[in-house]
């Protein structure tokens, strides 16, 4: 009982992208992640979504970054292209991924992708999508930051406080980094 209490509980909110009805109590996930970087004091980890002019999304990260000192990593699915080799399609796309993404300069993230997904006619993905922020905040969900899914589609999240499950994410991530399975730009 004692370890129990302890513990600190956790705590969870829904986050949603869509159409809404008067009795959503659902936060828009665009809001919630630029409000978590905004809020960031030590670490990001962002992996998995697509975006599409991520500026907006990714401003407050990099004022944290600049302003803080927040060390943040970007786990990103890119694509191999045809013509390129893996290297080059690696390279090409994160490349393109700033240029479209972050306009801002230094400080930049550290950028992290799965090599499988370069190699010629490749169909893996990284799909998996996630925040999480100081090892406390986990947000995990459906939404991409393009247009179809902030403006289209119907997404889903969940916001945890839970440092013990934050925590556990951000070493899942970086147990592909150690076992040499995620390639770091």
């Amino acid at each position: 009982l004692a370890e129990r209490a302890a513990r600190p509980t956790s705590r969870t909110e829904l986050v949603w992208t869509g159409p809404e009805t008067k009795v959503s109590a659902a936060r828009d996930t665009a809001v919630v992640v630029r409000e978590l970087f905004s809020k960031a004091e030590r670490s990001v980890l962002v992996a998995g979504f697509a975006f599409s002019n991520g500026k907006d999304i990714f401003a407050p990260l990099h004022e944290a970054m600049r302003r803080r000192s927040v060390e943040a990593c970007l786990f990103l699915h890119l694509d191999d292209r045809p013509g390129c080799t893996p290297d080059e399609s690696a390279s090409l796309g994160i490349a393109q991924f700033l240029q479209e993404n972050w306009p801002f300069g230094d400080p930049v993230p550290t950028i992290y992708y799965d090599p499988r997904t370069v190699m010629p006619g490749s169909s893996i993905n990284l799909h998996a999508k996630c925040v999480v922020v100081d090892d406390r905040f986990a947000l995990i969900g459906s939404a991409n930051f393009t247009h179809n899914a902030q403006a289209r589609n119907i997404e889903l999240g969940v916001l945890i406080d839970d440092p013990m499950f934050a925590q556990d994410l951000v070493r899942q991530w970086l147990g592909l980094v150690e076992a040499g399975l995620v390639s770091k730009r």
